[in-house]
């Protein structure tokens, strides 16, 4: 009885540490800087999102996917080098590990921006969402340009 008694109280004290662990990384939300989409031809019906993903968090941040009101689909995807020839495949699932970053650059990990709602010249913003595995989604505004911003 006593031996029960004591995996009772462990298995609570197990679960009530698990569950304030968890508090502060469901608190702490990672940070999307100098987001910008390629200027594309106009009526081009597939552009390219780039974003660097700060995670400051003390546990992983893990992108399934992301999506806009702005487009039709959006998808991740990377740029691999397959014998010297270089390939773009659907990235999956983006884990980002704590106190890094993900950087979503040309010539590697991008958002596929396919099918724009209207047209979006040079200096246009349109609204880009990165879902979390956790089911969170975090948001901003990507602005049209011919090359990336300045590194901060």
């Amino acid at each position: 009885m006593r031996i029960l008694s004591l995996r009772l109280a462990f298995a609570g004290l197990l679960a009530a540490a698990g569950t304030a662990c968890a508090a502060p990384a469901a608190n702490c939300t990672p940070t999307l800087e100098a987001p910008w989409i390629r200027a594309a031809l106009p009526g081009s019906t597939m552009l390219a999102g780039y974003v660097v993903v700060r995670n400051d968090c003390a546990a992983p941040v893990t992108i399934v996917g992301a999506d806009s009101p702005e487009f039709a689909s959006v998808t991740m995807h990377e740029t691999v080098d397959e014998g010297g020839i270089s390939r773009m495949r659907e990235a999956g699932r983006i884990v980002v590990a704590p106190h890094s970053t993900q950087r979503f650059a040309p010539g590697g990990s991008h958002l596929m921006l396919m099918g724009p709602a209207k047209a979006l010249p040079e200096g246009a913003r349109a609204s880009v969402r990165l879902l979390l595995a956790d089911g969170r989604k975090v948001s901003a505004g990507f602005e049209v340009r011919r090359d990336a911003p300045a590194a901060r």
